[in-house]
């Protein structure tokens, strides 16, 4: 078990230098992708989108996403992708 917490680490520590990523889905319409800023708690993701997007509509038709995280350092090619589930807070603000 020393290796997985040992990787959760390493991915919140990658979330934690980034604040952009890319929230993919698809619906009755086709793909559909956005970028948002966001803040990370451990590996859980809050993202900002805002509400005049198309991301509600799509996110609230089908909550599988998709989200990409590129790294902001300079030179660097590296980019984490994972699979969850969006909920959307209807109480926060844009």
């Amino acid at each position: 078990m020393a290796l997985i917490d040992e990787l959760r680490t390493r991915i919140a520590a990658y979330l934690s230098q980034n604040q952009v990523c890319v929230i993919s889905t698809s619906g009755c319409q086709g793909a559909w992708s956005v970028t948002a800023q966001y803040q990370n708690r451990g590996l859980e993701l809050d993202c900002r989108v805002p509400r005049w997007s198309d991301a509600i509509y799509h996110l609230e038709q089908d909550p599988q996403v998709l989200v990409t995280v590129l790294d902001t350092q300079p030179g660097s090619a590296r980019w984490l992708q994972y699979r969850g589930i969006a909920r959307i807070d209807p109480s926060a603000a844009d």
